[in-house]
């Protein structure tokens, strides 16, 4: 259940960011070098990208690979029932992560 979330939600940013260039699954697959149901099983949440599809898929989409990676995190940790410090620690965490990739 807990992948089946995380999928979800870089699937839906996949999506969104697609939407936002205007570009179909199949022009998404063609630019990252995939196949559309490969695209298409990612934003539905049946598949997770890998950290170098990840990538692959932001360059093909013409963004930060942050914004797939990164924003569905922090996100989840926005939704988590714990306290501020507590979120603000897991936000700095993340970030420490991320500033070293």
């Amino acid at each position: 259940m807990k992948n089946e979330l995380k999928e979800t939600l870089i699937g839906s940013k996949v999506a969104h960011y697609r939407a936002l260039a205007g570009i179909t699954q199949e022009e998404l697959a063609k630019k990252a070098g995939i196949s559309k149901t490969y695209v298409s099983h990612i934003e539905t949440g049946l598949k997770r990208p890998t950290f170098k599809m990840t990538v692959k898929l932001a360059k093909a989409l013409k963004i930060d690979w942050k914004e797939l990676a990164v924003s569905p995190i922090m996100k989840k940790i926005e939704e988590m029932k714990i306290s501020d410090g507590d979120k603000e620690k897991l936000r700095s965490a993340v970030g420490t992560i991320t500033s070293y990739i």
